[in-house]
């Protein structure tokens, strides 16, 4: 059954951010391959090609072609508003794959929690993060994950009740999350438990020591003298207490926390546990359901101004590498990437770079008579019937094709141009009874391997690639 990825909870990326996002995704959509089709007149003739999807006036971009794959899709949209994306019905792999980098963009933009989830499980998303900072040169943040429990509680109210806090705390074993204050950890730990979490080391102390201890001893001391008060006050008076002072600030609770009494040693509690805590303190003695007793105080995740104990362990940071993105996409080299990366020594197999000596003596050998016989709107005009009707080829890129258009009379393309023909036609030359077309409809097709395919879609995107067309074409 094929695994449903998308963002759970609200997207809301600011104003003064949108341009900045719309560039990135608009790049990754670019390197991912994912592109819109669209009609361009060549020679009296309607020609698909392929061009670079756009956002509309309605921060809207639309796309329906993966060159990698060369799969034609039903229109996809994203919708940078609403944070949304209109997967087509029929996306494989490599799509999703793309889909999901967008998603963790807007995650890591959005100023409201929302988080790339896998069947209503939060995805670990910090291998998305490398591989777009390797394709970008962007190191993105994730702000919301750092904060376990307002993600737990996100989570939660978005349609995922079922989530266990096991999964969450899951998080903590990746490098997204290693800023993440130890406090959230604590508090989802905390909620997720059947039973008092109580540490070995335990020892009952003076609310005036709690500053100088650590956060699941404070709990325990909490928990015992919330204990205490139940017994003896009634649970009804507690609670009441307890949503008195979970709704206060810093100051207000502090002043409770003078007390002298049980009340003041749980309003102490609240200067270094988060409300989930106590919350969820209350419910272990009551034995009433957590969420239950959550809706009832109705906090939503509730305040944050609180101090951390000494004595709590900071979390360890983590090593980062960038993925590379062929890789993530289950390649074994760049051979299919050389529209991309002029600046950058790409990973190469050997095939590709003796292919790449045969492209530079090809060019330097097509003769004169050639360049002048061939006529460059007649040529890709035939070259995008012959892609379309004969070849399992990508759609040529609209940038391409308008690049070469543009320069029809320049010997330089057109030495290009018939280097290409070349190595589309090269086996035709075994049969010389067919024409080309003949021969490659029937037969060649048929027997042409993956190389020879890898090879001359390459051999496309270098013509793209300017810095990379220079360095092996030198135009």
């Amino acid at each position: 059954m094929k695994k449903e990825y998308k963002l759970v909870g609200k997207v809301t990326i600011p104003k003064k951010k949108r341009k900045e996002v719309k560039s990135i995704i608009q790049k990754i959509l670019y390197l991912g391959g994912i592109r819109e089709k669209e009609t361009i007149e060549i020679d009296g003739r309607q020609c698909i090609t392929a061009g670079i999807p756009k956002w509309n006036a309605r921060e809207v971009i639309s796309f329906n072609y993966n060159m990698f794959t060369n799969t034609s899709y039903e229109a996809g949209r994203l919708y940078l508003k609403a944070g949304s994306i209109k997967n087509p019905c029929n996306h494989d792999k490599e799509y999703d794959f793309v889909a999901n980098l967008i998603q963790v963009v807007l995650e890591s933009y959005s100023t409201t929690p929302c988080y790339l989830c896998c069947d209503n499980i939060p995805c670990f998303i910090v291998d998305y993060a490398r591989v777009i900072n390797e394709m970008i040169g962007k190191r993105l943040s994730f702000p919301n994950r750092n904060k376990m429990w307002k993600m737990y509680y996100a989570l939660h109210m978005n349609g995922c009740e079922n989530i266990a806090t096991r999964e969450i705390l899951e998080m903590a074993r990746t490098t997204e999350v290693e800023e993440s204050a130890v406090e959230h950890f604590l508090t989802v730990l905390c909620v997720g438990s059947y039973e008092p979490i109580v540490p070995r080391n335990f020892c009952r102390i003076d609310k005036k020591e709690f500053e100088n201890s650590f956060t699941l001893n404070i709990l325990e001391n909490i928990r015992q003298s919330m204990e205490e008060l139940i017994n003896t006050e009634g649970k009804e008076k507690v609670f009441e207490f307890l949503k008195n002072l979970l709704g206060k600030k810093y100051a207000q609770r502090k002043l409770f926390a003078e007390e002298d009494n049980l009340y003041g040693t749980v309003a102490a509690g609240s200067l270094y546990l988060l409300p989930a805590m106590l919350g969820k303190t209350y419910s272990l003695i009551t034995g009433e359901e957590f969420w239950k007793t959550w809706e009832k105080l109705d906090f939503g995740t509730g305040y944050e101004d609180i101090i951390r104990p000494k004595n709590d362990v900071l979390p360890i940071k983590g090593t980062e590498e960038d993925i590379e993105f062929y890789r993530a996409l289950g390649k074994q080299n760049e051979d299919e990437l050389m529209r991309y990366k002029g600046d950058k020594e790409l990973m190469l197999s050997d095939n590709m770079q003796n292919s790449i000596e045969r492209w530079k003596r090809a060019y330097g050998q097509v003769t004169e008579k050639e360049i002048k016989k061939l006529e460059m709107e007649k040529v890709l005009k035939k070259l995008l019937e012959d892609f379309f009707d004969i070849w399992d080829f990508r759609v040529l890129d609209t940038a391409f094709v308008r690049e070469f258009l543009k320069h029809k009379n320049d010997d330089r393309y057109k030495r290009a141009m018939i280097v290409l023909i070349e190595l589309i036609d090269k086996e035709t030359k075994y049969f010389p009874e067919l024409t080309k077309r003949e021969a490659n409809i029937w037969l060649i097709r048929e027997i042409r391997d993956a190389d020879e395919m890898i090879e001359i879609n390459a051999y496309l995107g270098m013509l793209r690639n300017h810095l990379r067309r220079k360095e092996i074409l030198c135009f």
